[in-house]
């Protein structure tokens, strides 16, 4: 089972299951910033980054009833909204939405849909920030 636990609202979402952490090989928290010095030189400077590490959540059988999707989009509404992600192995993470990279993004699976209502599945990505 995967949660999404506001510290703010003492809330908790249930995720679906088949979400999958896409990015979680994608980040290393060793960084280094290059330029070259006014003679021409290489010059590197290696920094350790402690927080910032991208977790997108996605799956293409993830599918999230519209009742949580509202619920998702009223807690990324929320300022400084810290929340806890639980993932199937029991990690836990504390993780902001990432307002600057579209935090929730749907699809409905099946067309057709002209008026969805509160149990219509929706496919879902969800993009967080370790913090």
């Amino acid at each position: 089972m995967i949660t999404l636990y506001s510290t703010l609202l003492s809330e908790n979402i249930v995720l679906p299951y088949e979400l999958i952490w896409e990015d979680e090989f994608t980040w290393v928290n060793r960084k280094a910033q290059m330029h070259y010095s006014i003679e021409g030189d290489l010059l590197i400077e290696p920094s350790f980054a402690k927080k910032g590490r991208p977790l997108t959540l996605q799956g293409s059988n993830a599918l999230t009833d519209r009742q949580t999707i509202l619920k998702l989009y009223t807690w990324a509404n929320l300022e400084n909204h810290e929340m806890i992600l639980t993932l199937h192995d029991a990690r836990a993470f504390t993780v902001l939405f990432r307002y600057w990279d579209t935090p929730i993004e749907t699809s409905l699976p099946f067309e057709g849909y002209a008026k969805p209502d509160d149990n219509s599945k929706y496919l879902l990505i969800l993009r967080l920030v370790e913090i």
